[in-house]
């Protein structure tokens, strides 16, 4: 702002004397106060001198005005520089600490759930740069703010928990009552979780935030073993820090005596130990036995009561898990059990000398050490889940879940707030999140088991996928800006789509929505048919339905209404569900009206449709098959016809393979996810590091994976079941994939010599079976010679239950150099 005053003042030879005259320039929003101003000249009458008026502003955190200081006053030349570093730390140390402020409030709003982002605390940055007095300022009124209704907010909510006490729903008085939890939760600006908790939970439940975590304790003076030591002997002398280890009971004073007794190493002592350790937790049951493993390296006893508290028990129907007890001087866990795979059942073991070993991952055998002991029983209560939170936190997900999407959805009840609570201790059993994360979930997936899994998964790995904590732990990154969480998001809902029909039945669906999710199959049918260019296509569309249905996908009211879940994920897809339906309308095929499953055509069909389809993308007449299979007015003699001549090329030629490059990942997981709905008794683990791109076109590797799943899914499904792990490792320029499944392996004539199961025609599986291992081999070879490889390798090194059939599929990575 330009004015005569002011344009005066800046050519003023004596302004750099005057700190008010300095600060009134540097202020260009306004004209200066004349009558303000020449009271301050004249009250410091000659001013001082420019380095002391200098100095002066950037001790006041003016440093707009310090830096036209230098900029224009002669006294303070600065050849040196160091005037301006040191203007520039100062901004640099205004700029911290306004943002260390701002973040801290952004937390406490986040907490509360009130609306503040990181472009205010980039605010308060920005005036401290300028003037540290304005910075101060604007955070001193929105703490103001943002405290006015931190607290309005928690008397409204007094208000509700009030009346759920006077109503008898809960218990005020009780010191760790749900009133007084909920209370604890309102001092502290906890205000989010209170509010989950008061629509999602029963008003006498249990709920994480009631269980406030261990001490973690200072171990830099006294040892876990010292303090043992000083229990035990009530005549030793004390040590500073001692009296908070004193044992909170009885039950916790047996609990370390029995531990002391381990070092004897005998049955009796495990025995004494297991009943001790379900004694402390509150459990009955029967007493325990102990047997001595073969090697001698300790006992395997039985655990009662870690899942004895009642939102907990569910998880583990029988409450009952094996208990490990390492004989003194024992200081690893036996292989066997460290060799467990995926669908074993969850292990504790503990030893005098058996510590936690650092895991990178999960695994099911749990440590529990001395120290731990130690604060167990320093404290009365909720010991079971305390416990539970230390070794939940080293198994896998399944311990808690189970492997497959049918376990977790009997471990979730059909209620929906019944299933949020136990998405909620799942959530901090594990250490993945709180009650926000259970909310941003129960968004996302509108509660559907098979999705909560796939971000359970991603919120449990060690690089933690989602969801990251943004500025603190009580708001979590929007799950839409994570392409490979949204990816597999995606790969689960569209992999229930087994064919074309159930395809154009979910896009149907999301088009027609309403905004509870409701649809009706007429309205789904209507859209189709406008799609189609007014072909009937009711039928397919009635048949998808009815697969949705089975799957979970679409469900039915009370009323008998169809409804989606209407999560946040349906509500993504919606946006190109038009295009989408579009693309399957025009495949689908038209069948004759006789019953599909009775009909030569449906029989030829289902060998190229859904998770088949894969088996022949590299069949040069599989695309002019799919063109006549989603033509109107197709006769079913010559879809039969082509049909046939597809399955005869894909059985005998060579494969068209085409150049390029794929993600790795994204094929495993969109494999794997159709899998699991053709073959659910079958779980399969994949371990590939995210973004792995090698150079193979999509659908070669795809065809690739295909026959080496279908092959391990089809032996499992024969056997009621079992477990397919694929691991990639990247080394140098190669991605090394082995693809392990707990099967019957190979046949005894070929061990030894496993490359026999390559050559052409070999097969386990009946006659005109033989030919997807020579296929995968062939395809290979034409990628890269030199650089694509399969072997099959014994399976003996593998984990116990993985000792089936065993490839290694060596692939070039993108940028392989030749």
């Amino acid at each position: 702002m330009t004015t005569p005053l002011r344009d005066l003042l800046a050519t003023w030879p004596g302004r750099f004397r005057h700190r008010a005259v300095l600060l009134a320039l540097a202020d260009g929003t306004a004209d200066p106060d004349r009558e303000a101003l020449g009271y301050d000249i004249l009250d410091g009458f000659g001013g001082r001198e420019p380095v002391e008026v200098y100095e002066r502003l950037v001790h006041d955190g003016e440093f707009t005005a310090a830096e036209a200081m230098l900029l224009e006053c002669a006294e303070l030349d600065d050849p040196s520089g160091e005037r301006w570093a040191a203007l520039l730390a100062a901004r640099d140390r205004a700029d911290e600490v306004a943002r260390l402020e701002g973040g801290e409030l952004m937390r406490r709003a986040e907490a509360a759930g009130l609306e503040m982002g990181p472009d205010e605390v980039d605010e308060f940055a920005a005036a401290a740069r300028r003037r540290q007095p304005e910075a101060t300022l604007l955070l001193k009124d929105r703490t103001e703010h943002i405290d006015r209704i931190i607290d309005d907010e928690a008397e409204i909510l007094r208000a509700r928990i009030a009346a759920r006490s006077a109503g008898g729903e809960s218990d005020a008085q009780e010191p760790h009552g749900t009133a007084a939890d909920l209370e604890a939760l309102l001092k502290t600006g906890q205000l989010s979780i209170v509010r989950s908790r008061l629509a999602h939970e029963p008003p006498t439940a249990l709920f994480p935030e009631a269980v406030p975590p261990l001490w973690p304790g200072d171990w830099r003076k006294l040892t876990p073993q010292r303090v043992l030591d000083l229990i035990r002997d009530e005549t030793a002398q004390r040590e500073a820090g001692f009296a908070r280890w004193k044992p909170a009971d009885q039950h916790g004073r047996e609990l370390l005596d029995a531990y002391a007794g381990l070092e004897h190493n005998h049955e009796s002592s495990a025995v004494r130990f297991a009943a001790a350790l379900a004694t402390a937790l509150c459990a009955g049951g029967t007493e325990p036995r102990a047997d001595r493993r073969p090697d001698g390296d300790g006992f395997v006893t039985s655990l009662d009561g870690l899942f004895a508290e009642e939102p907990l028990r569910h998880f583990h129907t029988s409450g009952r898990i094996d208990l490990f007890i390492a004989r003194p001087d024992v200081r690893e866990i036996p292989a066997d059990l460290t060799g467990r795979s995926a669908d074993s059942r969850p292990w504790l073991a503990l030893g005098p000398d058996l510590e936690p070993s650092g895991y990178l991952g999960r695994t099911h055998v749990a440590v529990v050490s001395l120290r731990d002991l130690l604060r167990l029983a320093s404290v009365r209560e909720r010991r079971a889940v305390l416990l539970l939170r230390l070794i939940a936190r080293q198994w896998p997900l399944d311990a808690l879940t189970g492997s497959t999407v049918q376990d977790f959805r009997r471990v979730l009840a059909t209620d929906r707030d019944a299933a949020w609570q136990t998405l909620r201790w799942i959530l901090d059993l594990t250490g993945a999140g709180d009650a926000v994360a259970a909310d941003a979930m129960a968004s996302c997936t509108g509660m559907d088991p098979g999705l909560l899994l796939v971000m359970l998964r991603a919120a449990v790995r060690p690089d933690r996928v989602w969801p990251g904590p943004v500025s603190g732990s009580h708001r979590v990154e929007p799950w839409e800006d994570h392409p490979q969480l949204v990816g597999a998001l995606e790969a689960e809902l569209l992999g229930r789509c087994t064919d074309t029909r159930s395809e154009a039945a979910l896009w149907a669906a999301l088009v027609v929505a309403g905004p509870d999710g409701s649809v009706t199959e007429e309205d789904m049918c209507v859209i189709a048919e406008a799609v189609a260019g007014g072909r009937n296509i009711d039928a397919a569309i009635a048949a998808g339905t009815e697969i949705l249905l089975a799957n979970g996908t679409l469900g039915r009211t009370a009323e008998g209404e169809l409804t989606l879940r209407n999560s946040a994920l349906e509500r993504r897809l919606r946006q190109r569900a038009e295009a989408e339906l579009a693309t399957a309308v025009e495949r689908l095929s038209a069948l004759p009206a006789a019953p599909v499953a009775e009909s030569a055509v449906a029989t030829e069909i289902a060998l190229l449709t859904g998770w088949a389809a894969h088996r022949h993308l590299l069949t040069p007449s599989y695309a002019a098959f799919r063109e006549l299979a989603g033509a109107e007015g197709t006769e079913a003699g010559e879809l039969l016809d082509r049909a046939r001549t597809v399955l005869a090329e894909t059985a005998s030629s060579d494969p068209v393979v085409p150049v390029g490059t794929a993600a790795l990942d994204t094929v495993l997981t969109t494999l794997t996810t159709e899998l699991r709905s053709v073959f659910p008794e079958v779980h399969v683990d994949v371990r590939c590091p995210e973004n792995t791109r090698v150079a193979v076109a999509d659908d070669a590797l795809r065809v690739v994976f295909h026959e080496l799943l279908d092959n391990a899914a089809e032996a499992l499904s024969s056997r009621q079941g079992g477990a397919i792990r694929i691991d990639v490792g990247l080394q140098a320029y190669d991605a090394v994939v082995d693809v392990r499944d707990s099967g019957p392996g190979f046949a005894a004539e070929v061990r030894g010599r496993e490359r026999t199961v390559f050559r052409e025609g070999y097969s386990t599986r009946g006659t005109g079976r033989g030919a997807s291992l020579s296929r995968v081999m062939r395809i290979l070879q034409m990628v890269r010679p030199d650089f694509a490889d399969i072997s099959a390798l014994p399976s003996d090194t593998a984990p116990s239950t993985l000792r089936g059939a065993h490839f290694r599929v060596v692939l070039p990575l993108a940028g392989h150099p030749d």
